[in-house]
C-alpha cells in the first residue's frame, strides 16, 4: 500500500502508454508515481517533443488531468547522468525510496520496463489498495501522507472521535492521532484545509463540549506552523458508523477509526470513486 514507483520519463513508448501508466497509480489504486526527478511531467513533455501536434496535445491533456498521481522524491537527480544510472543509484543509497524501478526498452541497466509492467503476465505490480496496520498514531499518519501532499482539504469523519474521556482528561491516544495529522498538514503547503466532522455527545452540555473542543484544537495548533491552513469543525446530529479521511480527489477508510491500541490492526483501504463520491456529498459540502 502506498508504493512508490520509479518510471524513466522516456519509457512510455506513446501516449497511449503513458495513459496506461498514468491508470496504474494514483488514490484509488494506493500506488504512485515517485516525482523522480522533481520535473518529472518536464522530462516527459521533451520525451514526446518530436511526435505529431496531436500526440503533444494529449500528452500535455493527460499530465494535467493526473495531477494527483505522483509523490515528490528528494532523492538527488544528476543532470549530467542518464535516468536509470541516477535511479539505481538512488535505489543503492535508500532501498525502501521506491518499490520499483522501470526504465525504457532496451535500456543498458537491465531494468525492467514500462512494457514488462503493461503487458507481461505476472509482471505488473500488485495491488495497493488496502493493509492491515498497526493501531498507532505514527503508522496512521504514514498511510494517510500522500492524501495530505496531495489535497487542498482533508476531512476527518468520526462518529467516536474524542479529545476528552468522560472524566474530563485528555484522551491521550486520539490526541496522539490527531497530532500526528496536524504534523502532517503542516508539512504539505498544498493543505489549506483540515476539518474534523464529529458527532455532537449526546447527554452532555454540548455547548460546554464546543467550547472544550475549540479551546484544545487552539492548544494543539499552537505546537505547530499552521499559518498555510486552518482547522474547523463540523458537529452533526448523526455522523453513521464509516470512518474516514476524505478529500475530493481520494479517501482512506479506516475500519477501527482513530484509536490507538497496541493488541489490534487497523483494516485499511482506499476508496474508489464509486464509494468516494456519495460520502462528499455528506460530509464535504
Amino acid at each position: 500500500m502506498n508504493e512508490r514507483y520509479a518510471v524513466d520519463p522516456d519509457a512510455p513508448a506513446n501516449w497511449r502508454e503513458l495513459k496506461l501508466l498514468l491508470d496504474q497509480v494514483g488514490m484509488q489504486t494506493g500506488r504512485f508515481l515517485a516525482r523522480y526527478p522533481l520535473d518529472w511531467d518536464l522530462f516527459v513533455k521533451e520525451h514526446f517533443a518530436h511526435s505529431s501536434e496531436m500526440d503533444k496535445k494529449r500528452v500535455l491533456e493527460l499530465i494535467a488531468r493526473r495531477r494527483n498521481v505522483s509523490l515528490a522524491c528528494p532523492e538527488e537527480f544528476k543532470r549530467h547522468l542518464a535516468w536509470a544510472e541516477n535511479a539505481k543509484k538512488a535505489k543503492a543509497k535508500s532501498p525502501t525510496v521506491f518499490h520499483d524501478l522501470v526504465s525504457s526498452e532496451g535500456n543498458q541497466a537491465g531494468l525492467k520496463t514500462l512494457q514488462d509492467v503493461l503487458y507481461e503476465p505476472g509482471k505488473e505490480w500488485p495491488s495497493g489498495i488496502g493493509a492491515h496496520i498497526p493501531m498507532n498514531a505514527a503508522e496512521y499518519a504514514r498511510y494517510a501522507s500522500p492524501l495530505f501532499e496531495l489535497s487542498a482539504e482533508v476531512s476527518l469523519v468520526d462518529r467516536f472521535f474524542r479529545l476528552r474521556t468522560e472524566t474530563g482528561h485528555w484522551d491521550h491516544r486520539r490526541k496522539r492521532v490527531l497530532e500526528s495529522f496536524l504534523k502532517l498538514a503542516e508539512s504539505f503547503p498544498k493543505l489549506q484545509s483540515f476539518r474534523l466532522v464529529l458527532e455532537l455527545p449526546k447527554n452532555v452540555n454540548q455547548d460546554k463540549f464546543v467550547d472544550t473542543l475549540e479551546e484544545d484544537l487552539d492548544e494543539l495548533l499552537s505546537n505547530v506552523n499552521a499559518d498555510h491552513f486552518k482547522v474547523d469543525c463540523a458537529l452533526m446530529e448523526s455522523v453513521g458508523h464509516g470512518r474516514y479521511l476524505l478529500s475530493s480527489s481520494g479517501g482512506l477508510q479506516f475500519d477501527h477509526g482513530f484509536d490507538e491500541d497496541s493488541r489490534k490492526l487497523n483494516h485499511v483501504h482506499w476508496l474508489a470513486m464509486p464509494e468516494l463520491e456519495p460520502l462528499l456529498k455528506v460530509y464535504c459540502n
